[in-house]
């Protein structure tokens, strides 16, 4: 019965791997934080520094998997539910008459919830090759997005829907220095998959723009493309004593070329709709990140927790879409480097549990003057609680919950501070966002 347990754990971990799909990006940007659920019930703090007993350190830094011996397997997964809506939002085309929406006919309207709900899967391993040797695997989604408008509100140009999917396997190799210091590094390669759909104004393109502008001559854009990229992360953990550990982990950034296609229907004419239909290109750069996390046992029960991380979204100036007959469809973003600061606290119950809690902070990689409605973020702070329990000597689980309380998010897009929303027009509005997200995990020793 054991072994078959242990086999039935196992092959749920393999399967979530395959199953990492698209979600909200729940850090800063479109950065996914949620790769483990003892992290999440510390709201990450300390985890470059390692959890005992959890693989999951590794996607922070790589480094932690020198501090499991043997062969272990653990699989996470995070429900994230999001709700995000803009009420009373208004918009002009570029001559400035108004847009309307619709369905209702009139020049205000909501957004809808443009939150999705998620599950988001991530799997580890580690194996032991010998006294200072140690091979680690995760299979995780280190970014996402998913974001659905209302097709009908007045902002439609800007966005409807915008998916991004993400999957990362990183091998990695760990080697213990000595006893106080350990070092890890791995290769990277990583699926990139981009959906982007909106509505097109056809009838302001079309030379109708005298009038407001009703959906009625509106076309409606599919965009996707996808690429493979490759990078790498590295780490080192730091204990200068039995009761401290310090870890730093580094995830590079990724470059991808993608190509795909763009495909745009509607009511203005072959030749306007055959312009913005073809195949197309577009680059992006994920960036890189680090991470430092803190962590210090008062007393054999109690032990303080506490991270610092930094990503450079300051490499994310534009959106350029290329190869359309009607030329490169451009989304100016101009966004800035992110910050995230939590401090925590575990402590343990008894022999078979423990708690935790934590709060963060996150300054937000997306500039006010090129916020969209794909992505309305902003700074945010976390609350969370959480515990382990061993089952048995083989089995550990873990609980996270944590809310997310986000600032409201204005969007104020015009054509005069940026020409190229000539297409799209003027768009006012004001996102408001919370999150609530759980995560559960599994840890087996063989």
């Amino acid at each position: 019965m054991k072994n078959s347990l242990k086999t039935s754990v196992a092959v749920f971990a393999l399967m979530g791997a395959v199953s990492v799909t698209a979600n909200q990006a729940e850090a800063a940007g479109f950065a996914i934080r949620e790769q483990s659920a003892m992290g999440l019930g510390a709201a990450f703090a300390g985890a470059a520094a390692g959890y005992d007993n959890d693989l999951s350190s590794m996607f922070f830094n790589p480094a932690s998997v020198t501090m499991h011996e043997g062969i272990k397997g653990q699989v996470d997964a995070s429900l994230i539910l999001s709700t995000s809506k803009a009420k009373g939002a208004t918009a002009t085309n570029a001559l400035g008459n108004n847009i309307l929406d619709s369905s209702s006919g009139l020049a205000s309207s909501n957004s809808g919830n443009i939150g999705v709900a998620a599950v988001v899967p991530s799997t580890y391993a580690s194996y032991s090759l010998s006294e200072r040797t140690y091979f680690g695997l995760s299979i995780s989604a280190p970014f996402g997005l998913s974001t659905k408008a209302d097709a009908n509100w007045v902002g439609r140009y800007h966005g409807i829907e915008s998916t991004i999917q993400n999957l990362a396997v990183n091998p990695v190799l760990g080697f213990k220095i000595s006893p106080m210091l350990s070092v890890a590094a791995g290769p990277t390669m990583s699926y990139f998959k981009a959906l982007l759909t909106s509505a097109v104004d056809l009838q302001t393109i079309g030379g109708g723009g005298a009038v407001p502008v009703s959906g009625a001559l509106d076309g409606f854009n599919k965009t996707k493309a996808d690429d493979i990229g490759f990078g790498f992360t590295a780490g080192l953990l730091f204990t200068p004593t039995q009761s401290t550990r310090i870890g730093v982990g580094f995830r590079s950034a990724v470059k991808y070329k993608l190509k795909g296609t763009s495909f745009t229907t509607g009511a203005g004419g072959v030749g306007t709709t055959a312009a913005l239909t073809g195949n197309v290109t577009g680059k992006i750069t994920t960036p890189e990140t680090v991470s430092v996390g803190f962590r210090q046992q008062v007393n054999s029960r109690l032990a303080l927790l506490g991270t610092v991380e930094w990503a450079n979204w300051s490499r994310f100036k534009e959106l350029r879409i290329q190869g359309l007959a009607a030329g490169d469809s451009v989304t100016n973003e101009k966004w800035k480097d992110s910050w995230y600061f939590s401090g925590g606290a575990e402590y343990k119950w008894n022999e078979r549990t423990t708690v935790r809690a934590g709060a963060g902070y996150e300054i937000s990689s997306v500039p006010d003057a090129f916020r969209t409605p794909r992505l309305p973020d902003n700074d945010r702070v976390w609350l969370s609680l959480g515990s382990s329990y061993k089952v048995k000597d083989w089995l550990d689980v873990s609980l996270g919950l944590t809310h997310v309380f986000i600032k409201k998010a204005p969007i104020n897009l015009t054509v005069a501070a940026d020409p190229a929303n000539a297409s799209r027009g003027n768009l006012t509005a004001m996102f408001k966002t919370g999150l609530n997200i759980a995560s559960v995990s599994a840890k087996v020793k063989f």
